[in-house]
């Protein structure tokens, strides 16, 4: 399968998903959720039994493209219902996907790139990392469930200052706060290590069924309920006022 705005590497049980944006900091474009989800579906049915999303360039991801951003002021609620549900359909598909997802970030991390990140089961970082909930700066709710994810990160009150202030962590204090679980230096060790039987895939037996899905994974999740909810208010709250004079 061909896509725009990603490459797709598959390499023995590994695949790697690169978000291919470098000149736009890999900002997420309505063809990049597409693209997004044709992968993880092309991963899902392939022999791959770990994936990795990282982004190209000097970024992972610096949130939603700006140009997709300023048209929300003047979108009819209903299609601000479709472009939240669209969003929030994809990252219920990160969070629910049944192989092991790793984020690798790289550098900046920002708004729906932040909440990418946290999406993923595991977060490991550069020295160059930095995340930033930046909803607030541009008069909106995060509306990749950061609210979500964020808590059970660093706590609801860490969570609240870092939505409501919007402000930039480092890697060293999203390590120490919980964010990131691993920092790295570059190049990053998944490019550095040698296949072996201490770390392949390949060495370990396949069990019949993924653990992420049968022990992390329920099939009834409240997360399914709370994230429907979740996109109703950026569907009111993209048509406010404050946001079409910004």
């Amino acid at each position: 399968m061909t896509y725009t705005t990603l490459n797709l590497e598959i390499s023995v049980d590994v695949a790697t998903i690169t978000l291919n944006r470098p000149d736009k900091r890999n900002a997420i474009s309505v063809e990049m959720i597409a693209d997004l989800q044709g992968a993880l579906s092309e991963i899902e049915s392939g022999p791959a039994r770990v994936a990795i999303l990282m982004g190209a360039g000097d970024a992972f991801c610096a949130g939603m493209d700006l140009a997709a951003l300023q048209t929300l002021a003047h979108q009819s609620p209903m299609e601000n219902l479709e472009d939240a549900r669209r969003t929030a359909g994809l990252f219920r598909r990160i969070w629910s996907f049944p192989k092991p997802l790793i984020a690798a970030v790289n550098g900046a991390a920002s708004g729906l790139g932040a909440d990418t990140a946290l999406a993923c089961d595991f977060i490991i970082a550069s020295e160059w990392a930095n995340f930033a909930w930046s909803y607030i700066h541009r008069g909106i709710v995060p509306d990749g469930g950061g609210m979500y994810f964020l808590p059970r990160r660093v706590g609801l009150s860490k969570a609240k200052e870092l939505i409501f202030t919007g402000r930039k962590v480092d890697v060293d204090e999203a390590l120490a706060l919980g964010i990131v679980d691993r920092k790295t230096r570059r190049p990053p060790w998944w490019r550095t290590r040698k296949p072996g039987p201490r770390n392949s895939a390949r060495a370990r037996p396949r069990p019949s069924r993924s653990p992420r899905r049968s022990s992390i994974r329920p099939t009834s999740s409240p997360r399914r309920a709370s994230s429907r909810k979740a996109v109703r208010p950026r569907a009111s709250a993209t048509r406010a006022p404050s946001i079409a004079s910004r």
